[in-house]
């Protein structure tokens, strides 16, 4: 969980550039962040309360972890594609 807690937030906070694979597809380049930033990141998303439901949110939940998380998610996907290419 805390790898995917520092993954989600260093994928919130990147700025992602793109350059074009010989098929023309864009690859979109992912920024990377120090351990010790990651490691504040991950330990402020640890304080947040549990991800809300996708069905709805609720007193006591968060929308922004869920939104933190998908994007972490996102980041491993383009990762992959990335070193498929």
């Amino acid at each position: 969980m805390r790898l995917l807690a520092i993954a989600a937030m260093a994928g919130l906070t990147a700025a992602c550039g793109t350059k074009a694979t010989s098929t023309g597809i864009a690859k979109p380049e992912l920024k990377t962040y120090p351990g010790d930033m990651q490691q504040k990141a991950a330990d402020e998303l640890e304080a947040l309360p549990p991800p809300c439901p996708v069905s709805g949110p609720y007193a006591g939940c968060s929308v922004l972890r869920v939104f933190i998380e998908d994007f972490g998610e996102l980041r491993s996907r383009i990762r992959a594609s990335n070193s498929r290419n």
